[in-house]
Formats: C-alpha cells, sequence, structure tokens
C-alpha cells in the first residue's frame, strides 16, 4: 500500500488528491501506486469529485494563463480530462 495519508476529513481530502495529481502528472507511477490511486477513487465520490475539482481548476488557470501554467507545445490539453482514465488491471477477486 502506498505511504498516502488515509485520513477521510475534507481538508485531508484535497491535500490527498493534490497528491495524487501531482504524482500522475509526473508520468512516472509505479503499478502499485496505480493500483493504489484506483482504490483511493474507489473509497469515496468525494475522492472523485476533489480530483475532478482540481483539474478543472488546472485547466482554467492553463487557459488563462494564470500562474505560469502553460502547456508546453507537445502537451496535449485534453490530456486533463484523462485524469480518471484507468489504466487495464488485472484486479484480484474479491472474498
Amino acid at each position: 500500500m502506498s505511504d498516502r495519508p488515509q485520513n477521510d476529513d475534507p481538508q485531508s481530502i484535497s491535500e490527498q488528491a493534490a497528491d495524487w495529481l501531482v504524482l500522475i502528472r509526473a508520468g512516472d507511477m509505479s503499478e502499485q501506486e496505480r493500483l493504489d490511486y484506483i482504490h483511493w477513487l474507489k473509497r469515496s465520490p468525494a475522492h472523485v469529485q476533489e480530483i475532478l475539482e482540481l483539474v478543472s481548476l488546472e485547466q482554467m488557470l492553463r487557459d488563462t494563463h494564470a500562474g505560469g501554467l502553460v502547456s508546453p507545445p507537445e502537451t496535449d490539453p485534453t490530456d486533463a480530462a484523462k485524469v480518471l482514465e484507468l489504466p487495464d488491471l488485472e484486479m484480484p477477486a474479491e472474498k
């Protein structure tokens, strides 16, 4: 399991989502981190909502060039919508 915090209070969920988004954007998630991310998303609709809100804010900042967030030319701006696109992973059967 990942060493990510697992507390569910609202502030913590925001921090967890930000941590996940940074890791996703870095593009070097291990298979275990991908599984941990999937499990984290499945734990609560609030987790999914927080990720979607962060991605929306990120895209808004890119669109307005605020905060120095300008996509490099090779970056597809629609990638932000793929934050919940999950890899094909074989999940163990739940008991």
